[in-house]
């Protein structure tokens, strides 16, 4: 959501602000980037709370720890997030398999689906 390199969001807002520019739309490119900005202001001190802090003491004084199966799912989908940004030119990644779901279910819009960023299958 914020749009940090070489993250998902960080694609997705890419190509969202090159067609901006290709329209000639300056305008949504600062809502992108104010919404960026906001986004960042929200999520941040969450992730530092949750991560990034001691733990909490319990009543006997100890700290509290999350048990290591809690930490697979979220190692996994951090992962894949950061696969996919790097990865995002791969023919079977998820913003070419938009492309081409588009193509096939609105063929008169195909010529004006293309990608500044990415080299898409045919």
């Amino acid at each position: 959501m914020i749009g940090i390199p070489p993250l998902v969001g960080f694609i997705s807002k890419w190509v969202l602000g090159v067609a901006t520019l290709d329209a000639s739309k300056t305008i949504f490119l600062v809502v992108i980037f104010v919404s960026s900005i906001l986004n960042a202001l929200y999520y941040l001190p969450i992730i530092y709370i949750a991560f990034f802090r001691e733990g909490r003491k319990t009543a006997s004084g100890k700290s509290f720890q999350v048990r290591h199966a809690m930490l697979y799912p979220l190692l996994g989908i951090t992962s894949a997030v950061v696969i996919f940004g790097i990865f995002a030119r791969i023919r079977f990644a998820p913003y070419n398999l938009a492309v081409s779901a588009v193509r096939q279910l609105f063929p008169r819009t195909a010529k004006v689906v293309r990608s500044p960023l990415f080299v898409l299958p045919r």
